[in-house]
């Protein structure tokens, strides 16, 4: 596919693969092969670079007609034949990276589970990751079909890009479920985040930009309760928008953030002050001039269509958003939204509390350490005593972080399980069940980790 406009030579070559097409096995293979491709095209003399987001990946480069060619070409030539060569030297210098940048995606599992979207909670896997597997991403992935050439100042015939046909992808499907707030009580965060899925449009935007503006103000400046606070938005895929409330804390003054943070959502929805609107209105439209036409127009040629927040539709679109339309997206921001802190939230019916599953597998092998039971049985395994009562089946293990001391199993949903043999009676015999039941595709050498930030 390929999309063309008028301009400085400009070049860029764009997949319709990123991270939520990962498993979290595979965790960071896309932007493994990012790097061993750049590390073959790169070119200091050259204004390039390559980036990996949910969905997308794109390698681009400005300058010289000749130079953007040249490295279109060597793009080309290193997804053709991966330089596989460099995998160690690579995984070094990505870890290096990670450590530097955090992932700003609050609350992923809550949302997604710890599938699709919600990978980015977990750290990349680099060091399972063999030659073979991504000589069969490239060769799954980065392919004609599933790709867009967009050039700018360079002639087609010239640039001469081929690829293999493949076929395309479309974006990972997004479930937006309408169960009502969420609320996830984590004694170990640091922070309070509060988030939804809503429709991507220039409305979502511009509610962003008044929750932003609000929270700041109420929480820092009037109730002294934070440094930092505000909202948020990322682009999950081309028509769902995750927007995030995050906050830090006076330590100690937890409850009254979350308290004062509610009854700020709940004033907006009954009084929301024109001047608020205004300014938010104001800043949506200084971010969309910073937009560059060149993606909108390569999202079209990719997916036949572009985003629903389009800078065709912008004026319009904004013409139409009232205080009371605001408001009713404010509401349906609190109707579906997850709720993650440290401290209970008052009064606790408002919330449905979710964590584990509750309740009786089929019967099986028990193994205990005096005060708890750990059955294994034929569909999964359950933990059950004082304080615990925890049990996940084996069909939907996702991940499975082993070390020589405990295996942590993580679900579909994101429940987590930690399993200390050691703990327990005939350690060994407990052992070779989880050798036996738990699916290898999913196992992982090394304790559990997830993404920092």
């Amino acid at each position: 596919m390929q999309a063309t406009t008028s301009g400085s030579s400009y070049g860029s070559l764009t997949f319709r693969v990123g991270m939520a097409d990962e498993s979290v096995p595979t965790r960071g293979i896309t932007h493994l092969v990012e790097h061993l491709v750049m590390r073959e095209s790169h070119d200091v003399d050259v204004r390039s670079n390559a980036s990996v987001g949910l969905t997308r990946t794109t390698f681009w480069a400005s300058g010289e007609e000749a130079d953007v060619i040249t490295f279109l070409q060597r793009v080309q030539r290193a997804l053709t034949d991966v330089p596989v060569q460099h995998l160690a030297s690579e995984r070094d210098l990505i870890s290096v990276e990670e450590e530097h940048h955090t992932v700003s995606l609050p609350s992923p599992v809550q949302h997604f589970g710890t599938q699709r979207y919600g990978v980015v909670w977990f750290e990349q896997q680099l060091a399972h990751l063999s030659a073979e597997q991504l000589r069969s991403w490239v060769g799954t992935y980065f392919t004609a079909a599933n790709a867009v050439l967009t050039l700018v100042g360079v002639d087609r015939g010239r640039a001469g890009i081929r690829l293999p046909d493949g076929r395309f992808f479309a974006e990972p499907p997004v479930h937006v479920a309408n169960s009502g707030p969420t609320l996830h009580v984590d004694a170990t965060e640091r922070t309070i985040s509060l988030t939804a899925l809503l429709p991507r449009s220039w409305q979502t935007a511009v509610l962003v930009g008044v929750l932003d503006r609000a929270v700041m103000n109420r929480l820092r400046h009037v109730e002294h309760l934070a440094y930092g606070a505000g909202a948020s938005e990322l682009h999950i895929n081309l028509d769902t928008t995750m927007v995030s409330i995050t906050s830090d804390c006076i330590p100690g003054r937890e409850a009254e953030l979350v308290a004062a943070l509610l009854d700020e959502l709940s004033r907006l929805t009954v009084e929301l002050p024109d001047d608020l609107v205004l300014r938010a209105v104001k800043r949506a439209v200084a971010e969309a001039e910073n937009t560059s036409p060149l993606t909108e127009e390569a999202l079209r040629v990719l997916y036949g269509r572009g985003v629903p927040a389009s800078l065709d539709t912008m004026e319009h679109d904004l013409d139409q958003i009232t205080v009371n339309s605001l408001q009713d997206h404010l509401r349906e921001f609190l109707a579906n939204c997850v709720l993650r802190t440290p401290v209970p939230v008052e009064p606790a019916g408002r919330w449905t509390v979710v964590g584990a599953p509750t309740g009786n597998l089929w019967s099986g092998r028990s193994f205990s350490d005096g005060a708890r039971t750990l059955t294994i049985a034929g569909n999964g395994l359950q933990i059950t005593g004082p304080g615990h009562d925890q049990q996940i089946t084996w069909s939907s293990i996702t991940a499975a972080f082993v070390t020589q001391d405990q295996w942590t199993l993580v679900s579909r949903k994101g429940v987590r399980v930690d399993v200390c043999p050691g703990e327990f009676s005939d350690h060994r015999a407990l052992t070779e069940e989880l050798a036996d039941r738990v699916p290898t595709a999913v196992r992982l050498p090394g304790p559990w980790r997830k993404a920092k930030g």
